[in-house]
């Protein structure tokens, strides 16, 4: 029987391995895609929280959400409890309550019945439980990046099948929004997302069985242990593992290419923010029900597939150019692209539909290569410094500790600019399309709102093209590998 030549070959580990990896990255999309679409929308216009709530929740929640990121990352790189160690453990023991974490906002509709305060303390809640949940089985995932093999080829295989497992799990907005008809029918959408938290578990724990990195932390972080030692070294060793992982954060924090990197990265985060949580809210307002509910439902699924199928159709040109370039012309386009919506205005609602997936799909196809990067920077360190194995955790997360302050001061900011143009005051319609008057106020609403529509990639994207021109790590997707794997064998 003639062997099936499009098919790969599921017996090389490279292909078994980047399975195993998207399998995570499909429930963490279908959950992620769910949560970050309508969490702002629900808390604010369903279970009516004040702005004021929203933003100290976001405070409280901007500094959580920096210290878990490199906290994980230190116990994940230099912890002497195995399971710590092992990426995959991290994932498998971390996946039942990753789970129950996304389910907590959409089952208490009687929040909106409730006093103000605890509506603040539920999504306060909401928003730490479920980033600290995503950061430990994400960052575990992002540093298996790194470790399950260091050839160039094989993670721009894991990017390929991560993409792949990416438009699967974004679809799930589609189906999101015709369950909940366009965030209208709560009830559906908890059971909706009852449906996708069962899915997802069945994924993580598929994908924790079934990757094989290429160094065998678990069995590193161990082997110290089979000497005997005096029992008072517990406390000595813990205390020299903590100076170790700081000396480590001082070496990272001097390199230009991951401040570069962060920096740029920090208006990346802002960007994506954005257009996750306000996409409803900004398509409601300027788009509404002029096309009907099917149109909304279709912006939204095309907006949260395109991206993916951005990245898999630029493989091509991913291998030839490297991912700075692409990266660098994402930023070219997203300011020409603001300007041009810009000047044509917001009254053409084609073309501003056109927009709206646009910007939102470029952001988030070229921050789904920033994990390259990440990888280039990790790799450049151990180099650099002859490191045994590569300290990936610790620069996953301190690249959030400097990024992730962003996905709070996204909301903050467009709250804050929505509220000056009377969204909180009435001016908003309750629902796409609720209201056939339009007054004054949603006039002026729409004003500003399209103003942040094209002002905010405009600008972000001419700060980033500035940053990004100093960074000098742009052919690794041709020299890198090769020397690295040479010091693997």
């Amino acid at each position: 029987m003639a062997k099936v030549r499009w098919l790969p070959d599921l017996s090389a580990p490279a292909h078994r391995n980047a399975l195993a990896f998207a399998a995570t990255t499909v429930a963490a999309s279908m959950m992620n895609s769910i949560f970050q679409f309508y969490y702002v929308k629900v808390y604010l216009d369903i279970y009516g929280l004040s702005s004021w709530w929203f933003q100290f929740g976001q405070v409280i929640f901007l500094v959580w959400n920096a210290v878990n990121d490199p906290l994980f990352g230190w116990l994940q790189d230099t912890s002497n409890v195995s399971w710590l160690s092992d990426r995959r453990k991290n994932i498998l023991y971390g996946a039942p309550l990753f789970v129950i974490s996304f389910l907590v906002p959409w089952f208490p509709q009687y929040l909106s019945k409730l006093p103000m305060a605890m509506v603040g303390l539920h999504m306060i809640f909401v928003l730490c439980f479920y980033d600290t949940t995503f950061t430990f089985v994400l960052l575990a995932q992002c540093s298996l990046f790194a470790e399950l093999s260091p050839k160039q080829e094989d993670r721009q295989l894991l990017i390929k099948y991560n993409q792949f497992a990416s438009l699967i799990g974004a679809s799930s907005i589609y189906f999101a929004e015709i369950a909940s008809v366009h965030a209208t029918n709560i009830p559906r959408l908890s059971l909706f997302c009852l449906l996708v938290a069962a899915v997802s578990y069945v994924f993580l724990y598929l994908s924790a069985r079934n990757m094989t990195p290429s160094v065998n932390r678990e069995l590193e972080s161990s082997s110290p242990r089979t000497s005997p030692q005096p029992s008072n070294a517990a406390p000595d060793g813990s205390e020299q593992s903590f100076r170790t992982w700081m000396s480590q954060v001082k070496q990272i924090l001097r390199q230009p290419n991951f401040l570069l990197f962060v920096s740029m990265n920090f208006f990346q985060v802002f960007h994506t923010t954005v257009g996750r949580n306000f996409f409803v809210s900004f398509a409601d307002q300027l788009i509404g029900l002029q096309y009907g509910y099917q149109f909304l439902n279709a912006l939204s699924g095309i907006a949260y597939v395109l991206p993916q199928l951005l990245v898999l159709l630029g493989g091509p040109l991913l291998s030839k150019f490297g991912s700075y370039q692409i990266i660098r012309m994402s930023f070219i386009f997203k300011i020409a692209a603001s300007i041009l919506m810009y000047a044509i205005g917001r009254s053409s609602v084609i073309p501003l539909a056109v927009f709206f997936v646009l910007d939102r799909s470029m952001a988030e196809a070229s921050y789904a290569l920033f994990s390259l990067s990440v990888s280039d920077v990790i790799d450049a360190d151990a180099a650099l410094y002859s490191r045994g194995k590569p300290i990936s955790s610790t620069v996953f997360g301190l690249n959030a500790l400097f990024t992730k302050p962003a996905q709070s001061l996204a909301p903050i900011f467009v709250v804050q600019i929505m509220d000056g143009y009377g969204y909180s005051n009435g001016a908003a319609l309750p629902s796409a399309g609720a209201a056939t008057k339009v007054d004054v106020g949603q006039d002026e609403l729409k004003a500003g709102l399209f103003l942040l529509l094209c002002g905010i990639p405009a600008c972000l994207g001419i700060v980033q093209a500035l940053l990004w021109r100093c960074y000098t790590l742009r052919n690794s997707h041709n020299t890198l590998y090769t020397s690295l794997e040479g010091a693997a064998n």
